[in-house]
């Protein structure tokens, strides 16, 4: 996978957090990940045009009720419900919006499908081809992960 496919994802996902949740997300080490995946909370998105491919972030509860609570303006969110799914899911369709703004900058048109908020192994496993990920890991401040599981090739 070529380094200018990831770049949009990182840069995309690092100012949104930055803007929506008020974090400063940092950049872990990227690493190639093989299926099955583990269990945990992911949100899917796919990628239309050229690339295609997906994208999932995935996070655990703590992250996912964080994330959800930064971005109701701070309100508590301690179980995974309707309105923390929704808010995630929100989350990774902004991020998805700005890194189509970011392949545009690059001459390359993407469009994304609507986000897709799975719970656990099984259901990831389900959704996703059996082939290697791109892992982008952004380090909150907290020291949890919130991962950038991509997968585009060019058509």
């Amino acid at each position: 996978m070529k380094a200018e496919f990831i770049n949009p994802f990182m840069q995309g996902a690092q100012s949104v957090l930055s803007m929506v949740c008020n974090e400063q997300a940092s950049l872990g080490k990227v690493y190639l990940k093989a299926a099955p995946y583990k269990d945990e909370i992911s949100v899917l998105v796919g990628i239309v045009g050229n690339p295609k491919g997906f994208v999932a972030y995935t996070m655990n509860e703590s992250v996912t009720c964080y994330l959800a609570s930064q971005m109701m303006m701070g309100m508590p969110v301690d179980e995974i419900n309707e309105m923390t799914m929704s808010a995630v899911s929100e989350l990774a369709n902004i991020i998805s919006g700005n890194v189509a703004t970011l392949f545009s900058g690059l001459g390359k048109s993407i469009d994304i499908t609507p986000p897709k908020f799975l719970t656990g192994a099984t259901d990831l496993n389900s959704q996703l081809p059996s082939t290697k990920l791109m892992v982008i890991p952004l380090i909150l401040k907290s020291g949890e992960v919130f991962e950038i599981n991509v997968w585009v090739e060019e058509v």
